[in-house]
């Protein structure tokens, strides 16, 4: 079976997502248990609004004294526009989310924007809760 150019660029394109959403996810988990940005910086599109936000987000939940970790993530969706240069990702993210010394297993939907950076590849741009 021989795939198409447009088949294999829309799977690479698909196994890219994945790994930003992975990465991103274990980045933002260490960024806040080190109070750290550093650590997901590099998924975050350069001024974006979820850079900004996270920015903000991270130190003040690692102040908290808030911890966060990732249990599971699946994408669920993606779209992405006619040039490739961005869309959105659909995910289910699972955290343990433990502070004072008590945990909990939260679930979250989100809708993630993207861009493509010549420098980084993909990276998040928004973030959306979903219900």
């Amino acid at each position: 079976m021989r795939f198409s150019n447009s088949e294999y660029e829309l799977n690479s394109i698909e196994n890219q997502l994945k790994n930003l959403i992975s990465n991103y996810t274990t980045g933002f988990c260490y960024s806040i248990k080190y109070g750290d940005f550093y650590y997901v910086e590099e998924y975050l599109y350069p001024g974006s609004s979820l850079y900004n936000e996270q920015l903000k987000y991270i130190q003040n939940t690692h102040d908290s004294g808030i911890r966060e970790s990732i249990m599971s993530y699946s994408l669920e969706s993606y779209t992405i526009s006619d040039d490739n240069k961005s869309g959105t990702i659909t995910t289910t993210e699972v955290y343990k989310i433990t502070q004072n010394g008590n945990s909990s297993i939260k679930t979250f939907k989100y809708l993630y924007g993207f861009k493509y950076n010549e420098v980084r590849g993909y990276q998040l741009t928004t973030i959306k809760a979903l219900k």
